[in-house]
């Protein structure tokens, strides 16, 4: 049965709280601190058997090759500044994240790859429920343009619009801001200079 407006909010609500209480963090599965991690771990730890694709239709190669940086369906909140990630090509924005998956009892903190959020085919899709959803799209958005505006007067696509993005991630890290991707693929027909682009889904829940 769908929930109601009131019971949406409510949900909302509810995994921000989560996500800003600091007993609730401090429960969290921290991935960097987790060094050689098992099958037989992941396997026993719900939360990592979701995580690394075991409810997953795909083969665990086919999983692997999406990369574990990568965003997922479920939400998030930026939990330390962003940055540019110069280790893999091409360069992507990334940052450290808290994950609440609904089926999870804890978070998982992990770094992610979020550059992808600012891809010219992401997706912004507002949420029944949310403030935005029945007047959805950037202009209704301050940050969206914000950054939408900044990409017209200091961002050049020669250098990947890199100060509007930055300025981007640090406003939802500072405004600890939560989204909610819903989905999260590559998508092979978009002409990119990433052989393998990515096209990610998501909007904020407030």
């Amino acid at each position: 049965m769908a929930m109601t407006p009131d019971e949406i909010k409510k949900y909302y609500s509810a995994i921000k709280n989560d996500l800003n209480d600091q007993d609730v963090i401090n429960e969290s599965i921290d991935l960097a601190a987790k060094k050689n991690l098992s099958v037989n771990e992941i396997n026993c730890i719900p939360e990592l058997f979701r995580f690394f694709g075991g409810e997953e239709d795909d083969s665990w190669s086919d999983f692997l090759s999406r990369g574990l940086s990568s965003l997922r369906v479920g939400f998030y909140k930026i939990c330390q500044a962003p940055f540019l990630n110069t280790s893999i090509h091409p360069n992507t924005f990334s940052a450290s994240v808290y994950y609440f998956h609904p089926n999870n009892e804890n978070l998982i903190k992990y770094q992610a790859n979020i550059g992808p959020m600012t891809n010219i085919h992401a997706g912004y899709n507002a949420l029944p429920g949310t403030v935005r959803h029945e007047s959805a799209g950037v202009p209704y958005i301050p940050v969206l343009q914000k950054f939408a505006n900044e990409k017209n007067i200091i961002g050049t696509a020669k250098d990947h619009y890199y100060v509007p993005k930055l300025n981007f991630f640090n406003s939802i890290y500072k405004d600890e801001k939560v989204f909610y991707v819903t989905n999260s693929i590559y998508d092979p027909d978009f002409i990119h200079s990433n052989p393998r682009p990515k096209k990610v889904s998501w909007s904020f829940i407030d």
